[in-house]
């Protein structure tokens, strides 16, 4: 993450140890779940799945890194910036059982979070285990 120095200046020293707190925890969780992300993307991609960019094409399936694992999502095209509408999470109400099924049958080790937790209803992934012909 880069941040001009001007912007840093005016920024007060507490909230500037909680950036680099984020800063270390994004990097630690890339380098323990980087591989393991890149993977999810390619074989997702090649099952006929876009990957959703907030920046620009919207839609298709949204990848998070945590501490836990990866977190798989889906999001549809219609929406205006962040607004999420009854037709969004009626697809996404379909397309994450999917999209479970379909990371369990590559190999990962998928499943939903449970209600109650962060990201629920999403898909965690902690592994992946080349499957059996």
């Amino acid at each position: 993450m880069h941040v001009s120095r001007a912007l840093l200046q005016d920024t007060p020293s507490d909230m500037l140890d909680r950036m680099e707190e984020f800063a270390a925890r994004s990097e630690a969780n890339w380098e323990r779940w980087g591989d393991l992300t890149d993977l999810i993307v390619r074989k997702l991609t090649a099952a006929g799945f876009r990957r959703h960019d907030p920046s620009g094409p919207r839609g298709g399936f949204c990848i998070s890194v945590w501490d836990d694992g990866v977190t798989v999502g889906w999001s549809a095209t219609e929406y205006k910036e962040d607004m999420v509408s009854p037709f969004e999470k009626t697809v996404e109400h379909v397309m994450l059982p999917a999209l479970e099924q379909i990371l369990q049958m590559t190999g990962f080790t998928a499943s939903s979070i449970p209600e109650g937790q962060d990201n629920s209803g999403y898909i965690r992934v902690t592994d992946w285990h080349q499957p059996a012909a």
